[in-house]
């Protein structure tokens, strides 16, 4: 909560506030953002503020501006990362890596196009190109609209297994 000179209050108080049904307000932080919560009674604004002081005390001035859910979930998070031997940080960087190179990303289309003229640029031979022509459309097909990025091996392994572009098994 901010006061003249940007410094904190480190107690929440209880206010009157004129409105004709909500009678009293407490001012705090959320996310960083201030906010102000109105009750009818004073007992219930005593209760709230008695709560973020609480919030305040234990989790000190940076805490308490955090939102009991949001403090909940990054508590969740860190226990589940932890099994895994990974942080918050962790976390965070890899998403972060995932959803730019999410957003670099191409549909199947346009990469089997640009495969293909990759191809006969590098001067592979024209049975290759046209083998290629003929088969890749099929997985753009199967993907059709869809980003690489999101794209896994997995359903690239089914989609392989499922079609008849991959390789046949010969029976002994």
């Amino acid at each position: 909560m901010a006061t003249t000179q940007g410094t904190r209050r480190l107690k929440f108080t209880v206010r009157a506030y004129r409105h004709p049904r909500l009678k009293f307000v407490v001012n705090h932080r959320e996310n960083g953002k201030r906010k102000r919560s109105f009750f009818e009674t004073r007992e219930q604004a005593n209760a709230f503020a008695a709560f973020k002081n609480a919030e305040l005390r234990k989790h000190g001035i940076e805490g308490s501006e955090f939102s009991s859910r949001l403090r909940e979930e990054a508590a969740e998070c860190v226990e589940l990362l932890t099994r895994h031997g990974k942080t918050l940080t962790d976390a965070t960087d890899f998403l972060v890596a995932h959803l730019k190179a999410s957003e670099r990303s191409v549909t199947t289309a346009a990469l089997v196009e640009q495969l293909i003229a990759a191809k006969k640029t590098d001067g592979m031979s024209k049975r290759y190109v046209e083998d290629l022509r003929s088969r890749l459309p099929r997985f753009a097909k199967k993907f059709d609209g869809q980003m690489v990025a999101t794209i896994t091996s997995t359903q690239i392994d089914n989609w392989l297994r499922d079609s008849k572009s991959g390789a046949k098994e010969t029976s002994a």
